[in-house]
C-alpha cells in the first residue's frame, strides 16, 4: 500500500472534505501560520503533526460515512423522486427554476419510457442517461429530492414521510 504523502493528505482535505488552511491548522492546533504553506511545499511534519494530520484525515472519511448512511437512510431514492417528477403536475413542481423543472420532466419521462414501457433496448435514442442528469450534482442539494416525493408520488406512505421531513 502506497504512504499517503503530505500534500497528498492536504490536497484530499480540501477538494473531497473542503477544509482549507483555517480549519486544518484549527484542528491541528498550529500557531505558526506558515506551517501549512511549508507542508504543501513539501516539507515533512514532524511525526506528533503527521500522527494528527492523518487521524484527521480518517475522522473526516468516517463523518462521512456516517452521513452517507445518513442520507441514505432519510433521503428518497432516485427512483423514487423520478416517479414523483413523472406525477407531479408542473404547477405543483413550482418552487424548482423552469429549466430544472424541465430537466427532471424529461428525465422523469425517460426514466418511465425506459422502465414502464420496456423501451429498454432504445436507451441509446436518448441524449443523456436520466441516472447521470445534471440535477443529481450535489451543489443542488437534497431538499428539492424531498419536496418533490413529498408532493408528487403517488404512495400515500412515501408522501406522508417526506412531508414531514419539509
Amino acid at each position: 500500500m502506497r504512504v499517503m504523502m503530505v500534500q497528498d493528505i492536504l490536497i484530499q482535505l480540501e477538494e473531497e472534505f473542503e477544509m482549507g488552511k483555517k480549519e486544518v491548522m484549527e484542528e491541528l492546533n498550529l500557531k505558526d501560520r506558515q506551517t501549512y504553506d511549508k507542508w504543501y511545499g513539501g516539507v515533512k511534519p514532524t511525526s506528533k503533526n503527521r500522527f494528527k494530520l492523518i487521524r484527521f484525515l480518517e475522522q473526516c472519511k468516517e463523518n462521512k460515512s456516517k452521513l452517507m448512511a445518513l442520507e441514505s437512510k432519510y433521503l428518497p431514492t432516485k427512483k423514487e423522486v423520478l416517479i414523483a417528477g413523472y406525477c407531479a403536475n408542473c404547477w405543483d413542481l413550482e418552487f424548482l427554476e423552469d429549466e430544472f423543472r424541465a430537466e427532471l420532466r424529461a428525465m422523469s419521462n425517460q426514466a418511465y419510457d425506459v422502465n414502464g414501457n420496456g423501451a429498454w433496448r432504445f436507451l441509446g435514442k436518448y441524449e443523456t442517461d436520466y441516472d447521470d442528469s445534471w440535477i443529481w450534482d450535489s451543489e443542488h442539494g437534497h431538499e428539492w429530492q424531498i419536496k418533490v416525493v413529498a408532493i408528487g408520488h403517488p404512495d400515500p406512505i412515501l408522501r406522508t414521510r417526506f412531508q414531514s421531513l419539509i
